[in-house]
């Protein structure tokens, strides 16, 4: 999950899981919607009975001399 300040609220969203978003007032509220939205996204699935997707992106911290 990927969480961004919009200014008066935070967006949430995984390339993971095209098309699945939330946004709130609140980072907690927004993680909170994202896990409900992303387990509704993956029943669409099932009951389209389509392949859920699967996880190929890796995100690694790097340390850089500044």
């Amino acid at each position: 999950m990927i969480l961004e300040n919009a200014g008066t609220n935070w967006g949430a969203y995984s390339p993971e899981v095209p098309g699945c978003y939330a946004t709130a007032p609140t980072k907690d509220e927004t993680r909170e919607k994202f896990k409900s939205a992303v387990a509704f996204h993956l029943e669409s699935y099932r009951e389209l009975g389509m392949e859920p997707p699967h996880p190929e992106l890796f995100i690694e911290t790097i340390e850089v001399a500044a």
